[in-house]
């Protein structure tokens, strides 16, 4: 179960009993809420001294390890953690035997990603020898500390052969003609489904397992002066 895996991550990678006690007190109220929920942990949490950023997300759970500056950024240092916990907003639960199994997700320009920019992602896929009809790719992430969740979606413009690699592209965090947006790594969420209609997003269940990754997202690049 996945309450299991995260108690035996925290049990076998950070000594501290209280902060056992501390996350299983928080995950059993994310769980019981049907919320998703994460952890940042500080490097001196760690048994290893590096920071981990712990996500259940949609029934699955994801370990990222952090750079110092994204903790910097989330003001998470030395023996500091933070708990958030986010509603899932019509994002499906993770499916226990997906049709195609999706791997190897990069995003390009990850470690700085200017937040006007579209978001563009490379992923492998095996469609375990099943021809799949039309589909889409759907991309999940939280923004302001899990306050607000964002969806995106890229079509799949020709059939998906039995297996590859694909690019996808999404539309920025924030649009150019927002305000001021935030600055802070983001976990981003893929995985593919179906496409029965174009014209609406219902009925576009889930055919593959989740794909996730973190992204540092930097304010805007200043246009140069004359």
């Amino acid at each position: 179960m996945l309450s299991d895996s995260a108690l035996s991550w925290i049990r076998s990678h950070c000594p501290d009993p209280r902060f056992l006690q501390d996350f299983s007190r928080h995950f059993d109220k994310a769980a019981e809420q049907k919320l998703n929920c994460f952890l940042v942990i500080g490097p001196k949490v760690t048994k290893d001294g590096k920071p981990r950023m712990m996500h259940c997300f949609c029934g699955n759970l994801f370990i990222f390890e952090l750079t110092l500056d994204q903790i910097r950024t989330l003001n998470v240092v030395n023996g500091k953690v933070l708990w958030g916990m986010s509603k899932r907003s019509g994002q499906p639960e993770a499916i226990e035997q997906p049709t195609v199994t999706i791997s190897d997700l990069e995003i390009e320009k990850a470690d700085s990603l200017p937040s006007d920019e579209p978001i563009v992602a490379h992923i492998s896929y095996d469609t375990n020898g099943v021809r799949i009809g039309p589909c889409v790719f759907r991309l999940d992430y939280e923004i302001g500390g899990g306050s607000v969740s964002c969806l995106g979606w890229c079509y799949v413009d020709a059939p998906l052969g039995l297996n590859g690699r694909v690019s996808c592209r999404f539309l920025p965090v924030k649009k150019p003609d927002a305000p001021p947006p935030f600055q802070e790594p983001l976990a981003m969420f893929l995985r593919l489904c179906k496409l029965p209609d174009p014209m609406t997003v219902e009925h576009r269940d889930p055919i593959s397992n989740i794909c996730g990754t973190v992204v540092s997202v930097m304010q805007p690049l200043s246009p140069p002066t004359r």
